[in-house]
């Protein structure tokens, strides 16, 4: 249950980040938003593409099983207790 929340947590601050980054009318909020938006890009293919690479290359996993397992390890680093 603690991934599932983190993931709702995830979805719900990325869909008002993109809400913020998206909407012409509030234009304070814009860059912040992307900036965020960007930061967590960027963190989240350091920590996810090894894993996904190690998880095809080294284990020998179909593209689908290695996604869902750097998805699994991703959260579960989140998480804490990875």
């Amino acid at each position: 249950m603690k991934k599932a929340g983190i993931l709702l947590i995830f979805v719900l601050a990325n869909a008002a980040l993109l809400f913020l980054a998206l909407n012409p009318w509030i234009t304070t909020w814009q860059g912040q938003a992307q900036m965020v938006l960007i930061i967590e890009v960027i963190f989240l293919v350091i920590i996810g593409l090894p894993v996904l690479l190690y998880q095809m290359i080294v284990r020998k996993k179909t593209f689908r099983q290695s996604l869902s397992d750097s998805l699994d390890t991703v959260l579960d680093f989140l998480s804490g207790f990875g």
